[in-house]
């Protein structure tokens, strides 16, 4: 049965029973991340999933259900025959969207652009699929992504499972700590990402050549690096701290492999002196046969590879 148990109003959050979706499990866990930050811990939070009128009317927090949308009494339901609005470019808004209108921004420590970001990248394509306006294009030919929705759908119960109100309940409740963590790693990346940004054009100024930007550090350049016409290749730290190099080519947009300059194709593939030999740079350890990543045993032979890939 679902858990209906008494709680206090303001620390209980209701959603639909029945049959769970990315947005109603991501708008719990927004929520619980809401009442943390007030103090609540959560086991002191009931969440419930029920269609009950009175345990609805009840609730300190509705999403999902109910059929009303209003901040001041905490209800983000977009189901009703008006919905409940849409963003200023035409994206309908979906009960997680609500809930990250009204609490995403604090839970952004008031970032306003990491706020807006994630909203971008992450809630509103929850939002668009839980209003049926999507139409995923396959990657290649009849390959899809394997998206944030099938992996929710993957902890419904299948056909021969129980499919009593217990059994979607604790498969809910396992994935609400999920989309928590999910949560909190867009908001601690893009963060980062927003304090990097300097960084970034730091090293861009600095560069004589600006078809080569190295960094001391791997801050994630993409964003602000697509911004600028002249860099082709990045050089930055190899992670495995034992003083390698790593050379990535700068793709032509932020979601494609596609190089504004590949390596030559006759390094794809090559490794120690294969490479070496090809390449003619000493220290040449490795090429990503799709050609958009190298590797080299030291900054100078990082170096030499990105002026070679110039020239080539």
């Amino acid at each position: 049965m679902d858990r209906t148990q008494n709680h206090k109003q303001d620390t209980t959050i209701v959603v639909h029973s029945g049959r769970f979706h990315t947005d109603d499990v991501f708008s719990v866990a927004a929520l619980q991340m809401y009442l943390n930050r007030q103090g609540i811990l959560n086991e002191a939070i009931a969440v419930i999933r029920t269609r009950d009128p009175e345990l609805i009317r009840d609730a300190g927090f509705v999403a999902d259900v109910g059929g009303v949308y209003d901040h001041a009494l905490r209800r983000y339901d977009h189901h009703q025959e008006e919905g409940a609005g849409t963003r200023d470019n035409g994206t309908p808004y979906a009960s997680i969207g609500l809930v990250w209108k009204h609490y995403g921004l604090e839970l952004c420590d008031n970032q306003q652009a990491v706020w807006e970001k994630i909203d971008t990248v992450l809630v509103q394509p929850i939002d668009i699929n839980d209003n049926g306006d999507t139409a995923l294009l396959p990657i290649k030919h009849d390959i899809y992504p394997y998206t944030i929705d099938d992996i929710v759908s993957v902890y419904r119960p299948s056909w021969n499972e129980p499919m009593d109100a217990d059994s979607f309940y604790n498969a809910f409740m396992k994935l609400v700590p999920i989309a928590r963590t999910i949560l909190e790693r867009e908001i601690k990346k893009v963060s980062d990402a927003f304090t990097a940004k300097q960084f970034v054009l730091n090293a861009y100024e600095r560069a004589e050549d600006k078809r080569i930007i190295e960094f001391d550090r791997r801050y994630g350049w993409r964003d602000s690096l697509l911004e600028k016409n002249e860099p082709l290749y990045v050089i930055e730290p190899d992670t495995n701290g034992e003083g390698k190099y790593q050379i990535y080519v700068v793709p032509k947009g932020y979601r494609t492999f596609e190089a504004r300059k590949p390596f030559p194709e006759a390094w794809g593939g090559k490794v120690d002196s294969e490479l070496e030999k090809i390449s003619g740079v000493e220290g040449a350890l490795f090429c990503h046969r799709k050609l958009f990543m190298a590797v080299a045993k030291n900054l100078d032979a990082a170096r030499a590879l990105a002026r070679k890939a110039i020239e080539s």
